[in-house]
């Protein structure tokens, strides 16, 4: 294979950084931090071969400057950031759950994440996993290293490394600080505990051993694969493998003693969970709570979570809504988040079965 070697002319504004290859009429940011020797040809390879649709593409090295000339992008993270504000999305949202004597009248708050930034976090997530299923990882990044194209994330100006256990759960612990960033001040006073979970686990110590788990956590799920999610913990049971089976009993069990749970939605101020509630002991006789089979409570609490994300949507006509996913995500949260995130990390702990699951 012969090597050649290509002249390519360029120029740029010195204050913006953006400027034109003349040859291909390519734009690009040019990154203003000169490559150091720790940049060898192997590293640089990996640079400017590693595609992926959150990654910054690199065009070319200038070898006389030692820029980097990058494919350009339009915000960085925090002007994002100060974008979704400035159109009123915070990173944790308020909602109301609807009373049952009028919208006037004193209810429940919910804390929730809106979806923009779930999907933010989601796509960070994605390209942490997939660099490690290629078989690297970074060494290190920081808000500086992510930036806005299209609407997408993108990270940047990040140095690749041969991936190892050590190097991998580096990137995970990066990651929390850059989320935890986004909840800084006092939206951290109000943190939904599903994300509470998820920050906890990005820093447990076996990170690289529950990259799956990360990468479809609860908390990083869009409204509406949070209310699949709410009715397959019930019903995906119906028809797992026999040898899964078992792993899902355990799970189940995992969730330790839940007595006189049905306390927590049996309350009027909740509304429409409570309606669902009060329905279901009408028509079916209740939620058995106070079995002495812990196995048999826990199920019947599974089975509230499908209950509730099958018919709460209904129950929005007494109040004058049209419940959607949000409505109904929400609310099931404000009141189960810990035994839902819970349950799902006992589904991955107990042989992957969550694998089985949304």
């Amino acid at each position: 294979m012969e090597n050649r070697s290509v002249d390519v002319t360029y120029e740029y504004n010195s204050y913006t950084l953006l400027g034109v290859l003349h040859d291909t009429g390519t734009e690009f940011t040019l990154d203003d931090d000169t490559v150091g020797e720790e940049w060898n040809a192997g590293t640089s390879s990996i640079t400017f071969s590693f595609t992926h649709d959150n990654f910054l593409r690199c065009y070319i090295i200038d070898r006389i400057s030692k820029n980097i000339l990058h494919e350009r992008y339009d915000l960085t993270l925090q002007e994002w950031i100060n974008h979704l504000k400035r159109e009123t999305i915070n990173p944790i949202a308020r909602y109301p759950i609807p009373h049952r004597q009028g919208p006037t009248i004193p209810s429940h708050t919910a804390n929730y994440v809106p979806n923009e930034y779930r999907k933010l976090i989601k796509s960070m997530v994605t390209f942490v996993v997939d660099i490690h299923d290629a078989g690297y990882s970074t060494a290190g990044f920081g808000m500086p290293n992510i930036v806005i194209k299209n609407e997408v994330v993108k990270f940047w100006k990040v140095q690749f490394i041969t991936a190892s256990m050590g190097s991998k759960n580096n990137d995970f612990i990066c990651l929390h600080r850059v989320v935890e960033s986004l909840f800084s001040g006092e939206q951290h006073l109000h943190l939904p505990r599903e994300m509470q979970h998820f920050l906890d686990l990005l820093i447990s110590g076996t990170q690289s051993e529950d990259e799956y788990l990360i990468s479809r956590h609860v908390a990083i799920m869009s409204h509406d694969e949070r209310v699949s999610f709410f009715t397959d913990c019930w019903e995906r049971q119906h028809s797992l493998p026999k040898n899964q089976q078992g792993c899902y009993k355990r799970a189940t069990r995992g969730l330790g003693r839940n007595q006189n749970w049905t306390g927590r939605i049996s309350d009027t101020s909740l509304g429409p969970l409570y309606d669902c509630y009060d329905y279901h002991t009408r028509t079916n006789g209740g939620f058995d709570d106070r079995s002495g089979n812990k196995e048999r409570i826990n199920r019947e609490l599974i089975k509230c979570w499908r209950h509730l994300g099958t018919h709460l949507r209904e129950k929005g006509k007494t109040y004058g809504y049209a419940f959607n996913d949000r409505d109904i995500d929400v609310m099931v949260m404000h009141v189960f988040a810990d035994k839902i995130a819970q349950f799902q990390k006992l589904l991955w702990t107990n042989d992957g079965i969550l694998t089985e699951f949304r």
